[in-house]
């Protein structure tokens, strides 16, 4: 469905990554002690003091995802520019004058700020969205935190991706060899287009603008990355 084509009603709930969960009991109170619980949602770099004091007896290990912010920021504007993804109707709210986007949905996360950029170019969202996210989480995650950093091409690299994924079970404490077997690497699910290494630079010319944009350079060298060569 092409966006200009697609509209929807008021009340719209939408479920990505448009997937049938697999049926499974819910967990008994005996459980708790010896299972591990997973909490996967970006709306969690927000809320990390939140799950500290829900959790406060729970010994807690954080999987910090990153990736490059140029193609990650790609990510996020075709997302946009697609009839999916939607996340917050802000009818009587806020009007969005994005250009490249139309109607009242706010796609994916909305951090503190969000309505400074109801009438900015699309590529000025999208790293707004990402640079939030790594701010609260590098404000947010302490010392003492137990932090597992992986960045996505690692786990995209058919090379080492059974080495990275065997890593971060090892420091949860996870047997590997019993969810390897499970495990379905060649799932691609939330995307507007097969993956393809540099997709992102095609648009290159949209992002030249976000060599100025504040703290985005700041984050991704504190995260590893380093932009210098990119702008070019």
């Amino acid at each position: 469905v092409h966006p200009e084509n697609f509209s929807l009603p008021a009340l719209f709930i939408e479920e990505p990554p448009f997937v049938a969960p697999i049926l499974r009991r819910p967990p008994r109170p005996e459980d708790w002690p010896t299972h591990t619980l997973l909490l996967k949602t970006s709306t969690n770099a927000y809320r990390i003091g939140v799950l500290k004091k829900l959790f406060p007896n729970a010994r807690i290990k954080w999987i910090l995802l990153t990736r490059h912010p140029l193609p990650a920021i790609n990510g996020l504007r075709d997302g946009w520019r697609s009839p999916w993804f939607q996340s917050h109707n802000m009818s009587g709210v806020q009007d969005l004058n994005i250009p490249g986007h139309s109607g009242p949905w706010w796609k994916f996360d909305a951090p503190p700020g969000w309505s400074d950029f109801a009438g900015a170019p699309l590529e000025n969202v999208c790293a707004f969205q990402w640079t939030s996210a790594y701010q609260s989480i590098l404000k947010n995650l302490q010392a003492d935190d137990e932090v597992f950093q992986v960045g996505y091409e690692a786990l995209t690299d058919e090379d080492n991706q059974a080495a990275t994924f065997k890593r971060i079970f090892e420091f949860l404490d996870l047997d590997p060899a019993s969810a390897f077997p499970r495990l379905q690497l060649d799932q691609k699910v939330m995307i507007t287009e097969t993956p393809q290494p540099g997709r992102w630079k095609k648009n290159r010319h949209h992002f030249a603008a976000l060599r100025d944009f504040p703290l985005l350079t700041e984050t991704a060298h504190d995260l590893g990355y380093d932009l210098s060569e990119d702008w070019s």
